[in-house]
């Protein structure tokens, strides 16, 4: 473990001592519908959302997109955070994580329009040297996506999978509050499902969502960078359940 995460987790742990709220976080490569998850989970908890769990965890001033919610209450005192931090982070017993993945084409599509605003080849060549960890200019915006997944499924965490949340989140929310022994409502789940649907909150105003979709590289990737996205996450793809192809 380096000194800077030594650090950082040193603050946290500092940071909840003075809050002693039960707290949940949802972790996942940026891109993978961290924010959703984080959101969808909170509700149906009806917890608040405290926003980017770091060294100051708790404090409500961040801008962080995920913030909301900070009215509610639960008998369980439970309180949301998201989060991009790598496994070695959390050390801790105290914090349940819910480590959410999606399949890393669509990763790479979404950090294309997020990051460049653009759909330009070039953009997508960039996002795919970030994700395989290769050497860029400038300051990447991430890293080795198959290095942080490996990482994190080697503590065998709880894992939700973007698309089975996508396909069928009650489901998957009711398997997930199951695993981490969290008390939940069948009403409260079917309600936080439907406020968070990508038509309700682009109603909203929200400006952070876009319609969840699944498998877009199948229409948007070219044989040459399927084959490509084949043989760089392979065999994680396998390991998490995707297809190479």
């Amino acid at each position: 473990m380096n000194i800077s995460v030594i650090i950082d987790s040193l603050r946290s742990r500092f940071a909840d001592l003075v809050d002693r709220r039960k707290k949940v976080v949802v972790c996942g490569y940026p891109r993978s519908g961290n924010t959703w998850t984080t959101r969808l989970v909170a509700e149906a908890l009806s917890a608040p959302v405290g926003g980017f769990y770091r060294d100051y965890a708790g404090n409500y001033r961040r801008r962080e997109v995920a913030i909301e919610g900070i009215e509610r209450a639960n008998k369980h005192n439970i309180v949301l955070y998201k989060s991009h931090h790598d496994a070695q982070f959390f050390e801790r017993k105290d914090i349940s994580v819910i480590f959410v993945v999606r399949d890393p084409r669509d990763v790479a599509l979404s950090a294309m329009s997020y990051f460049y605003g653009t759909k330009d080849p070039v953009a997508l060549e960039q996002v795919f040297d970030v994700m395989s960890g290769a050497k860029v200019s400038g300051k990447p915006w991430f890293g080795n996506w198959n290095q942080y997944i490996t990482e994190w499924l080697n503590r065998d965490p709880l894992i939700l999978r973007y698309e089975d949340l996508i396909c069928d989140p009650e489901a998957e929310l009711s398997r997930a509050f199951k695993v981490l022994e969290l008390e939940y409502s069948h009403s409260s789940v079917v309600s936080a499902i439907e406020n968070n649907s990508s038509g309700n909150r682009l109603a909203q105003g929200d400006s952070h969502v876009v319609v969840a979709k699944a498998e877009r590289y199948r229409s948007e990737l070219s044989d040459s960078q399927l084959e490509a996205c084949g043989q760089l996450f392979g065999n994680t793809l396998e390991t998490l359940g995707y297809s190479r192809i």
